[in-house]
């Protein structure tokens, strides 16, 4: 995080934009002045303990986003916090299913997307290789939807899930 990101949110907010901040979560607690001046923060959560820290490729990152989401839930009290989880072959049902049970336990929302690209294997190879085959995809989604209908606080429209369930293609015309 840019030692001078508490500035950069305060001139937003003295403008009387809405501000937004989108983390993997990293440095919520060495940085925490940009609160002040945020009403919402994102948060990468795609599993919680290693199993994170390996889809995201770094060592200790649930454990520091878990406390600084736990830190601003206290301090930031004003900030909505939602969770942001992607569904991917890198993530079982159990993780998302856990990472719900987290938001459920602290009070904040769950935002949940899809890692899917329509670009050409060799424009986007990180994506296509973790993409979750369309019957996969649609087992997934008619589980977290269960799981928002018995009232963990997952937002996303059943629309958008009836999409993914029905395998519909969002990037054909």
């Amino acid at each position: 995080m840019r030692q001078d990101f508490a500035e950069i949110c305060k001139a937003s907010h003295d403008a009387g934009l809405y501000t937004k901040l989108a983390t993997n979560g990293w440095y919520l607690e060495e940085n925490p002045d940009f609160a002040k001046y945020t009403d919402l923060m994102f948060v990468s959560c795609d599993a919680i303990g290693k199993a994170h820290d390996d889809i995201r490729h770094l060592e200790g990152i649930s454990e520091r986003s878990l406390k600084g989401i736990e830190y601003h839930k206290i301090h930031s009290p004003h900030m909505r916090i939602f969770v942001g989880c992607v569904v991917s072959a890198k993530t079982s049902f159990e993780q998302i299913k856990e990472v719900a049970q987290f938001c459920k336990d602290e009070d904040i929302l769950m935002y949940i997307s899809v890692n899917k690209s329509n670009q050409k294997l060799e424009e986007a190879q990180n994506v296509k290789e973790t993409e979750l085959e369309a019957d996969q995809l649609s087992e997934t989604f008619k589980r977290i939807k269960e799981l928002k209908h018995s009232g963990y606080p997952i937002r996303i429209s059943d629309y958008f899930m009836d999409y993914i369930i029905d395998k519909k293609n969002y990037y054909d015309s």
